[in-house]
């Protein structure tokens, strides 16, 4: 998770009350897997994470999940490798990405490897922060109230919880583009 009960108590300014924990602690997760989600991305360290990515025709296979801490096992098409080296957030092989030099169609290379950085960015944080408050204050289903002659707005629901459209603003500039794994020629 992206936040913790504390990160959101303290932006509150109040404790929680005993019966709100448990729903704090679910909107918590639902948000920080909304915002994984819509960055195309995990925050956070990652421990052995097992990655499938097509052979690229380059020498550097470039990974995902900057920065990269470890590689512990590279495969191509099944077959374990180990004439490669980590340089930075790349893989390089003097060989190329695919088992025989002169094979061309594309092999499937699997990495096992630990990546992502120790903390959650703060403005990560405090985006999950805001959004986990801004939906424990409003009414579930509540669009617009009225107190005199009383009159209540339903919104559309449909039961599901969103991000606000500030909230995918601000994590914009970590959101990956959709698609393959980029490469650069070594």
């Amino acid at each position: 998770m992206l936040a913790t009960l504390a990160d959101v108590t303290a932006r509150l300014g109040r404790e929680l009350e005993p019966e709100e924990t448990a729903r704090v602690e679910a909107l918590i997760s639902d948000v920080s897997a909304l915002v994984e989600a819509h960055t195309r991305r995990t925050f956070g360290r990652v421990e052995n994470d097992v990655i499938t990515l097509e052979s690229p025709s380059e020498l550097t296979l470039e990974l995902p999940g900057k920065p990269v801490h470890q590689v512990t096992r590279v495969e191509i098409d099944g077959h374990e490798v180990t004439d490669w080296s980590l340089v930075q957030s790349a893989l390089w092989r003097r060989w190329g990405w695919r088992l025989r030099w002169l094979d061309m169609k594309p092999s499937t290379v699997k990495v096992t490897y630990t990546h992502g950085g120790d903390a959650v960015p703060a403005d990560v944080k405090s985006v999950v922060c805001q959004e986990v408050i801004r939906l424990l204050s409003g009414t579930p289903g509540v669009q617009a109230e009225s107190v005199g002659d009383v009159s209540i707005t339903y919104a559309d629901s449909g039961g599901s919880v969103g991000l606000s459209a500030a909230a995918k603003r601000s994590l914009n500039k970590y959101r990956r583009k959709a698609g393959s794994v980029a490469t650069k020629a070594a």
